[in-house]
């Protein structure tokens, strides 16, 4: 290496740097884009839940209200897009802007597997869907301590009982 970059007049760093920054480029950690599909369920699940919570504004406006906060535009074709599964520019600051709104983990709308994360998450969420439709309500505390499992148990049960508690009948 010394030999050919003396012979081309520069160091051997100058030489090796641009297989370097090649290398690095390749190498450098990634957001894994899910499938437009499986974002789009993803989306449609957090949107559910922020409709079963909050009455009020619609969804689409608020979501883009928040992403103009931070300075990220994003058209309302485009959150058409996101939520039906169709691609989209949309590009990973953007899902990280939406994943704070909905407040959850960025990694949730920008891999497609992450060990503990995605289940979880969607866990957490099929739980407070569940209290958001049937108006139950339990302490913070026992879901935040549960498993991906328990918590599925736990909304399963809720939504198999809360007719009953409710005055509907078995």
């Amino acid at each position: 290496m010394q030999t050919i970059a003396e012979a081309l007049g520069v160091s051997v760093g100058e030489l090796l740097a641009p297989a370097i920054t090649e290398m690095e480029r390749l190498h450098a950690p990634r957001d894994e884009r899910l499938e437009p599909a499986l974002l789009g369920y993803r989306l449609r699940k957090l949107v559910a839940l922020h409709v079963a919570r909050t009455p009020a504004p619609p969804v689409d406006r608020a979501v883009r209200a928040a992403l103009a906060k931070r300075g990220r535009l994003l058209a309302g074709a485009d959150w058409e897009r996101l939520l039906a599964g169709e691609p989209t520019d949309v590009t990973s600051d953007d899902l990280r802007a939406i994943a704070d709104f909905f407040d959850v983990p960025s990694e949730y709308l920008l891999r497609i597997a992450l060990p503990g994360v995605v289940d979880l998450v969607d866990a957490r969420l099929e739980v407070e869907i569940a209290l958001a439709e049937t108006g139950v309500g339990i302490a913070a505390r026992s879901v935040n301590a549960a498993s991906a499992a328990e918590l599925l148990a736990i909304a399963e049960a809720i939504r198999a009982a809360a007719p009953t508690e409710r005055g509907g009948t078995e």
